[in-house]
């Protein structure tokens, strides 16, 4: 009995800082940025704080860009590709900023110059 009490427990302590990481998360949208974005009414993934998404999708393909708020590198990537790029050229954003310019493309035609492989 008591191992389910602390079992309880532990489910409900998780459930409660995941649900407040989805809450106020400013979710993304095709063309935008945040730091959330919902597959569908059950299923939103979170990044972790400080991290901005960036996203451009189409019907079969996407590309992502990412970047923490306290660095100038972006990491980015696309449904085309199993490549992970990076830059930090500043073209995304300097230290102290978020994200805020979705990528143009959605494929990986986006990671072109500036960009380099992981």
């Amino acid at each position: 009995m008591k191992m389910k009490r602390i079992l309880f427990f532990m489910i409900m302590i998780t459930l409660i800082f995941a649900t407040s990481s989805i809450v106020y998360a400013a979710a993304v949208t095709d063309g935008g940025c945040g730091d959330s974005y919902s597959f569908s009414t059950d299923n939103t993934w979170a990044a972790s704080k400080n991290v901005t998404l960036c996203l451009n999708g189409a019907a079969q393909s996407y590309a992502a860009i990412t970047k923490h708020l306290n660095g100038n590198r972006t990491y980015g990537t696309a449904s085309n590709t199993s490549k992970i790029y990076w830059n930090d050229s500043g073209d995304y954003g300097t230290t102290g900023t978020a994200l805020s310019n979705a990528p143009s493309a959605s494929d990986s035609s986006e990671f072109g110059t500036g960009w380099s492989e992981l």
